[in-house]
């Protein structure tokens, strides 16, 4: 499906673009292969880039849920029980670092990468409790990148689960 037909059905959805790509095998397996499959949720009120987002990581095998409604955010993790949040900063009235901050005081494990278009968030103490930090762009690699990582960081190795992963110079 085009990125036009996509959109008509995301818009007849109310504001919620879902899909797959490939083989879908739940939250953080890898299929065929060897490529990694997870589930992400992006919020963010630019509609382009969350069908930019959406196309390229369907391309990647990753099942998407792309919500431009903040106000929606909470309720689809809930929901949707996503691997990785890409979560934008500035969405008209609502403050991504807002909704970062509810995330983190109930899924504290989730990772979460922030996105905007305004590198200055990056000094502000509440971006802190974010995983990762993107800058955003059209080309997708580097928020790709930052998923990758996010979701290496969250798998379990040996069946040990472990918390956050920071890891140094990433963001």
């Amino acid at each position: 499906m085009g990125m036009i037909g996509r959109f008509r059905r995301w818009e007849a959805e109310g504001l919620s673009l879902t899909g797959s790509s490939g083989t879908d095998t739940g939250h953080g397996r890898r299929h065929g292969g060897g490529v990694f499959v997870g589930k992400v949720l992006i919020i963010d009120d630019y509609v382009p880039l969350l069908l930019l987002y959406a196309d390229e990581l369907e391309k990647d095998g990753y099942r998407v849920i792309a919500n431009a409604d903040p106000g929606r955010t909470m309720s689809l993790i809930e929901a949707e029980r996503p691997d990785v949040v890409v979560l934008g900063i500035k969405m008209g009235r609502v403050n991504g670092l807002d909704i970062l901050q509810e995330i983190r005081n109930k899924h504290y494990n989730l990772p979460v990468i922030l996105h905007t278009v305004y590198p200055g968030y990056r000094y502000d103490p509440r971006a802190m409790a974010a995983d990762y930090y993107v800058v955003k762009d059209s080309d997708t690699e580097k928020v790709k990148s930052r998923i990758r990582m996010a979701l290496e960081c969250a798998t379990p190795i040996n069946g040990l689960s472990y918390p956050r992963c920071v890891v140094p110079g990433n963001c």
